[in-house]
């Protein structure tokens, strides 16, 4: 029997992967995915997540699973509270938690997930923080208070960042950075009408959590703890 459920396992990976997929693709265009979605999500991937959860709590891991998958949901719970992603990476995250508990290794999915789609979003963080430091240097220079802006979007102007779909101003606001449940448009008007179309603004494009999620759940499936095991041991004396 255990061959059979983890054939079912390995079908509800596959499941769960078009699921975050779509989901990832309506929030790239949209920045929306609709709660209803999340609601169908979670009914087609009921059936075989009794099978995996059934699995999973036979394993002698079973505590070091419950716990990762609810650190995992804690951690981006905060994060959502925070108002720093938007609502779907959170339940893209507890779809998988609640589908799919474990990886092949045994390893807790929803918190490999996020570790893997962690690292995928710092090598963006990477690329920003270069190219603002090479080609925009310039304008970065205009726009002050570099760290830690450098690291989460691009100096631009505000007049620049309108022309942009998506682009939420991290600076130039009374209260600080804008929300990302909030119209990037919206928040740039008010700038513009306080300090001009000209004025340099550290800006993110904002692109979501969730498409970083998908291949983190893929290689989280695939390859369990064992990347993350191993960078660990090279990075701790």
């Amino acid at each position: 029997m255990a061959w059979l459920t983890a054939d079912y396992c390995g079908v509800q990976a596959v499941i769960v992967g078009a699921l975050l997929g779509y989901a990832a693709y309506r929030d790239v265009k949209y920045r929306e995915v609709d709660p209803y979605y999340w609601a169908a999500a979670f009914f087609l991937a009921s059936p075989l997540a009794v099978l995996c959860w059934a699995e999973a709590l036979s394993s002698p891991a079973r505590l070091a699973v419950i716990l990762g998958n609810l650190a995992a949901l804690g951690v981006l719970g905060v994060v959502v509270y925070l108002c720093l992603i938007g609502g779907a990476d959170f339940f893209a995250i507890a779809l998988v938690a609640y589908a799919l508990p474990a990886a092949r290794d045994g390893f807790p999915l929803a918190l490999a997930t996020l570790l893997y789609a962690s690292a995928a979003e710092a090598s963006l963080s990477i690329a920003y923080c270069v190219y603002n430091a090479t080609a925009n240097r310039r304008v970065a220079a205009r726009a002050g208070g570099k760290i830690p802006y450098c690291f989460l979007g691009i100096a631009t102007t505000v007049r620049d960042a309108w022309k942009r779909p998506w682009w939420y101003p991290l600076t130039g606001l009374e209260e600080g950075g804008g929300c990302v449940a909030e119209d990037p448009h919206e928040q740039l008007s008010r700038i513009a009408s306080e300090r001009g179309e000209d004025y340099v603004i550290w800006a993110s494009p904002g692109f979501p959590f969730i498409a970083f999620i998908l291949p983190g759940f893929v290689a989280a499936y695939l390859l369990g703890a064992t990347p993350i095991a191993s960078l660990l041991e090279v990075l701790t004396p």
